[in-house]
């Protein structure tokens, strides 16, 4: 048994970013230092004894994914007009409340070939401007694009545990406010914890006038970087 005013296990932040953890309630030391939410919960301890384990998303029919991937990347290269056109929604409308991008850095890149942005974040850029009443009657369980998306994060995110990328925490930003908008809280929350990780390993949490930052108007013209981790710091109250 923990000690009294002490967790019996590490916190998830601590846990993902593979750092020591003074297990203290309500917040442990290396979560207070970076104002970031403490969170000594597993999800995996509030399901029944008996009910069977999800399958990680790496292992849900990869193949159809790879070929969803792959398809998708050939008809990008072919014709990139319809995706431009999710391009433009999405900074006519979610880019309003979530700026995290640079709009012309992206679209000088996106015109670009070969294409400099990354893939994963246009894939999940596409998702975040679906219509919910354009989607299949199954909903989001049957959506093939957003399981591959989620695979290609997953994966990602395993291959770049030591090395993230900006574009890779924003593709993540994206694909959990996707998951919280559909009702997938635990997604949401799993997929915004990995961005948490990330951004600490990237060093984010570390920028200059952190402590000065006010979400408003003026956020937009805030350096990319900042916009991103405040966008991660919100995400994950909003997960949590």
């Amino acid at each position: 048994m923990a000690p009294s005013g002490y967790s019996s296990r590490v916190c998830l932040i601590c846990k993902a970013g593979k750092r020591r953890c003074d297990k203290a309630l309500p917040t442990c030391a290396r979560c207070a230092r970076l104002k970031v939410k403490c969170n000594y919960e597993a999800f995996a301890d509030e399901l029944p004894s008996n009910a069977p384990a999800p399958p990680p998303p790496a292992v849900l029919r990869p193949k159809t994914w790879a070929t969803w991937l792959s398809n998708t990347y050939a008809s990008f290269h072919n014709d990139p007009s319809p995706y431009l056109q999710h391009v433009e929604t999405y900074f006519a409308t979610v880019d309003r409340w979530l700026p995290i991008l640079q709009k012309e850095a992206f679209m000088e890149g996106f015109r670009e070939r070969p294409f400099t942005p990354d893939f994963l974040l246009l894939m999940c850029l596409c998702l975040i401007v679906q219509r919910p009443d354009k989607q299949s009657p199954e909903g989001y369980m049957a959506n093939e694009q957003y399981h591959a998306v989620k695979h290609y994060f997953c994966r990602e995110i395993a291959d770049n545990a030591n090395n993230p990328s900006l574009t890779l925490i924003q593709a993540g930003v994206l694909l959990a406010t996707y998951e919280y908008g559909h009702g997938m809280i635990n997604d949401a929350y799993n997929t915004i914890y990995s961005c948490v990780s990330s951004s600490i390993t990237l060093g984010l949490h570390c920028q200059e006038h952190l402590q000065d930052m006010e979400v408003g108007p003026a956020w937009r013209h805030k350096p990319e970087a900042l916009r991103v981790w405040w966008a991660v710091v919100i995400s994950e109250r909003y997960a949590r």
